[in-house]
């Protein structure tokens, strides 16, 4: 399989699952736009990266979706890595030695807060609001 079909395969994969978690036409779905615009909850992009590791048999930073915020950026990422460590041969469903591996040495945590400190004040204030909406739907 060339790169370019898995890219293909990646981002289709990507499209349906936010067009099904969000509830939106996949038509709707702009893979350069950034997938915060789109009301992704952070619970929703943590269940994401968990799904998208079960389908490639990867492990993820649980930041992707802050540090590549849009479909091609995770795309990208997920070829560049994989190209780093082989190419893909298989399908992602059947190949499990495709390793794209996050540190357990809180390497992502510092990137996640590094990238949080880039926000502005209006997206911490979105962000904010939206966490705490989250937390009041579940708690009522």
């Amino acid at each position: 399989m060339t790169s370019e079909t898995r890219r293909q395969e990646i981002v289709d994969w990507l499209v349906a699952w936010i067009a099904r978690e969000l509830e939106l036409p996949a038509g709707d779905i702009d893979a350069r736009r950034s997938l915060l615009e789109y009301s992704m909850s952070s619970l929703t992009a943590t269940i994401l990266v968990g799904d998208l590791e079960d389908w490639l048999h990867v492990s993820l930073p649980p930041s992707l979706v802050w540090d590549y915020s849009s479909i091609e950026a995770i795309t990208d990422y997920l070829v560049q890595q994989a190209a780093g460590k082989q190419k893909f041969e298989g399908s992602p469903s059947t190949n499990n030695e495709n390793a794209v591996s996050g540190t357990a040495d809180g390497t992502d945590a510092r990137h996640l807060l590094e990238k949080l400190d880039q926000l502005s004040d209006a997206e911490v204030d979105a962000l904010l609001t939206q966490l705490a909406s989250e937390q009041s739907a579940s708690a009522g």
